[in-house]
This record gives structure tokens, C-alpha cells and sequence, in this order.
């Protein structure tokens, strides 16, 4: 009998990430590890906005792995396929993206945890993270994987892909009554005035034109994401009003952020660099 996960065409390999290794033909089974991501993915199943998404990572037909970080890492991370294929020889098959996640690294007490209980920031469970990487997995198994990075309103985005799956992960966020991310840099909650589906078009100039691609590039799994009201969905505000829409990305408070957000970002690399130890 297959496994949950597999239904959706995404497999749990127990192996860590060894990015210069080959994996193991067989790797060891981790029930544990296995276990906590399995409720994960149920966990996200269970909703709306999880469930458009893995429905949408299972329709392109390509499968998504997941994989536990190293022992003493942190962090997480989504990558494409990097098969390793011994020298000399050729392979046409591949495993699709690897997610490298690791449930326990997001537990309040874990020492991964430590650095987001600072300066107001918010605790993001590990099924929000794990969310967000599969948005990223999604992209890749559609083609529409572009990253370009973002500045103005969103430089603490980082980049367009990063703008996409914050978005998602907050609508999933709002879904289940848990509180909305402000950007990619650590874990701030969003500002008040922009904690709305059409007032999060505020957030800079750029933000009608990165939901609109969004929107545009993967029209299946947008549309069903429009479908889910509550109280942050920018993609449903999209859908239902992209007038109102472009016309929140062009108010006073979206244009001030376009020249107050890089001096934030830059503030906080400085900070970062000071309290690690390194040069500027």
C-alpha cells in the first residue's frame, strides 16, 4: 500500500542531504523523521490552500522528494534535481526537486529556533515552512521557476520566487488562523496596514505586476487559490478586482515603502554583520 505522500507524487527519503555524495541505494529507514513529515503533509492536506497545492504538484506528473538536513544544521531549502550520476555514464530519468526539511529544527525549544526569538519576531511552525518549500517545488515541476530579484517594497523579499511563496504561505496562514509573514528575511509579522488581500498591494509599486505573473504563469493552481476566502488572499483580490488591485500597488504608502524598504534591508545586513562578528 502506498504511502500518503505518494499519492500526491512526493516521496520521503530518509537519507540527510549530502550535496558531494551520491544517496544511498537503500537508505536506512528514519520512522521517526518519516512519521513527523507524513503528519506535515496531512496537516497541509487537511486545508484548502494545501490541498490546490499538492493537487497541482501532483497533476505535472514529476516527483518531488524530501529529504532531512544534515544533524546540526539548520535551515531548509528547495532545489532542482541534482541526480547524481556516476562518471561515464547517462541518465534520461530524473527524481524532479529535492525539499531538505527536517521538522524538529522548528520546534520551539530546538537551538535552529533560537535565532527567531528576537526582536519581536514570530514563531512559524514547521508545516508553514514546509508550505513554503513546496511552493517552491511546485514552480520547479511547472517550469515557471524564475528567481529575480525584487527590490523597492519587497528587498527583504530577496527575490520573485520568494515573493510567490510568502504570499501562498500567508493565505495558508490566514486559513488556519495563524499569523502572516512579512517578507523572506526572518520572521516578522506583517505590518498591520498591509494584513488585508487587497491592502497587501500596498507593500510596494512591484506587487500588482509579481501577483499577475504569479497569477498568469500558473492559472491552474492561482484560480484555485482564488477560490479560498479569508481574510489575506492578495491572489483572490487579484482575480476578483486586478484594477482595485493595481490601484492599491500605486497609493502613497506603497510608494514610500519602495524608498524606505532597501534602507531596512540595509540596516538589518549591517546589524546581522555586527552581532555575527564579521566585517562589514
Amino acid at each position: 500500500m502506498a504511502a500518503f505522500e505518494e499519492s500526491y507524487n512526493i516521496f520521503l527519503v530518509a537519507e540527510p542531504h549530502r550535496p558531494t555524495l551520491p544517496s544511498s541505494p537503500n537508505p536506512a529507514p528514519d520512522l521517526v523523521w518519516e512519521s513527523a513529515v507524513r503528519n506535515d503533509l496531512q496537516r497541509i492536506a487537511a486545508t484548502k490552500i494545501g490541498s490546490a497545492l499538492l493537487n497541482s504538484i501532483r497533476w505535472h506528473g514529476i516527483p518531488v522528494i524530501i529529504q532531512p538536513m544534515l544533524t546540526g544544521k539548520c535551515g531548509e531549502g528547495t532545489w532542482p534535481s541534482d541526480d547524481y550520476i556516476p562518471p561515464g555514464q547517462q541518465s534520461n530519468v530524473s527524481t524532479g526537486p529535492t525539499v531538505w526539511y527536517s521538522p524538529e529544527n522548528h520546534d520551539l525549544s530546538h537551538k535552529c529556533e533560537a535565532k527567531y526569538k528576537v526582536f519581536g519576531q514570530i514563531h512559524i511552525e514547521g508545516h508553514e515552512v514546509l508550505l513554503h518549500e513546496l511552493v517552491h517545488a511546485f514552480r520547479m515541476v511547472s517550469n515557471k521557476l524564475r528567481p529575480i530579484g525584487t527590490g523597492k517594497g519587497f528587498a527583504l523579499y530577496n527575490t520573485t520566487e520568494e515573493v510567490n511563496a510568502v504570499i501562498v504561505q500567508g493565505i495558508y496562514a490566514s486559513e488556519i488562523g495563524r499569523r502572516v509573514r512579512a517578507s523572506h528575511t526572518r520572521h516578522f509579522e506583517i505590518d498591520k496596514e498591509l494584513d488585508g488581500s487587497f491592502e497587501f498591494y500596498q507593500s510596494g509599486t512591484d506587487s500588482y505586476r509579481y501577483v499577475k505573473d504569479f497569477c498568469t504563469q500558473n492559472p491552474g493552481f492561482t484560480r484555485m487559490v482564488a477560490r479560498v476566502y479569508t481574510r489575506f488572499n492578495p491572489i483572490r483580490a487579484y482575480y476578483f478586482d486586478p484594477r482595485k488591485a493595481e490601484r492599491m500597488s500605486q497609493t502613497k504608502l506603497a510608494k514610500q515603502r519602495d524608498m524606505l524598504q532597501p534602507i531596512k534591508r540595509d540596516v538589518f545586513s549591517f546589524l546581522q554583520r555586527a552581532f555575527s562578528g564579521s566585517t562589514p
